[in-house]
């Protein structure tokens, strides 16, 4: 399926984002320089169309999350700052421990992470 084609008018003919789903998952391709609002739109589309109810956040880079299951059963994010510089993060939907830290962590409040520091935070 095409979502989007190109507005040049040498390329007009041609998709620039497609998306195809099987049923082993779906595929989305991206073939040109889009602006990042154009790409949260594309974002919000694969969310909904495969029911992921992804989280979105205004955090980029250098802050980097991952998100992983502990062998007892907890989620935990792992948030990496790769900058020189102390970070301040905000997130409305992280709330948890820190797990290196011992301390509590409310990401509508924010906290930080230090210059190449990382947070693994346990869920509550």
């Amino acid at each position: 399926m095409v979502l989007a084609k190109s507005s040049n008018k040498y390329y007009k003919d041609y998709a620039t984002i497609t998306y195809r789903q099987n049923d082993k998952g779906s595929a989305t391709y991206i073939g040109a320089n889009i602006k990042e609002g154009a790409i949260k739109k594309v974002v919000e589309y694969i969310d909904r169309t495969n029911d992921l109810k992804l989280k979105t956040t205004d955090n980029c880079f250098p802050i980097i999350y991952k998100n992983a299951i502990s062998q007892n059963n907890e989620k935990l994010t792992f948030i990496f700052n790769y900058s020189q510089e102390p970070k301040t993060v905000v997130d409305e939907n992280l709330k948890g421990l820190d797990i290196l830290s011992g301390q509590p962590v409310d990401g509508k409040l924010g906290f930080s992470v230090k210059d190449y520091g990382l947070r693994i935070i346990k869920h509550c």
